[in-house]
């Protein structure tokens, strides 16, 4: 399960709490039926660093370079809202292109836009896939001389390193089997 390790992140779309998102506009452009020239507006990709725990101990990870295979938690145009919904999710969807500099709008209509947003949320259960190192701890501090084996305690990391790539996923057909499954 993902503990944040100090504040979230607040996912601008879906306003949940997360220790990661990836939110893309794209626009799409043509005439009537044939939406077929489509650009990117906007995309924001945000991380930060957050532990896992298994239940029997808890390892940080570090996405910054991590390749991240999440499943899309918003995925919806914006001239395709259910009637209930329309107004929060316009006004998240104004919020988030208004810190870019767009808008809704074009000159004369509203622009066809699509509104993505995949997120890794706190207390959700993921698979990450990499190699964990030891690193000390950061309440400690090191009095070990240099090349002897450190004594303080330490706590396993994963990050990317040129030889081993970090993969996270939300696809639950990568994680172990909890106990009660």
């Amino acid at each position: 399960m993902v503990v944040a390790v100090g504040d979230p992140l607040i996912a601008p779309l879906t306003g949940r709490a997360c220790v990661s998102y990836e939110t893309q506009v794209v626009r799409a452009v043509g005439l009537g039926l044939d939406w077929d020239i489509k650009f990117q507006v906007v995309l924001e990709k945000r991380c930060v660093p957050f532990l896992i725990d298994d239940g029997t101990g808890s390892v940080v990870v570090d996405t910054a370079h991590a390749e991240l295979l999440l499943g899309t938690d918003v995925d919806r145009w914006s001239s395709e809202r259910d009637a209930d919904a329309a107004a929060e999710n316009a006004a998240a969807e104004n919020a988030f292109l208004a810190r870019f500099g767009q808008r809704r709008r074009g000159l004369l209509f509203e622009k066809r836009l699509h509104f993505t947003e995949s997120i890794i949320e706190v207390g959700e259960r993921i698979a990450v896939m990499g190699v964990p190192v030891h690193e000390p701890e950061p309440s400690t501090s090191s009095d070990s001389p240099y090349r002897e084996y450190p004594t303080e305690p330490s706590r396993p990391r994963m990050a990317r390193s040129s030889r081993s790539a970090l993969v996270v996923t939300d696809d639950l057909k990568f994680a172990p089997p909890l106990d009660d499954e």
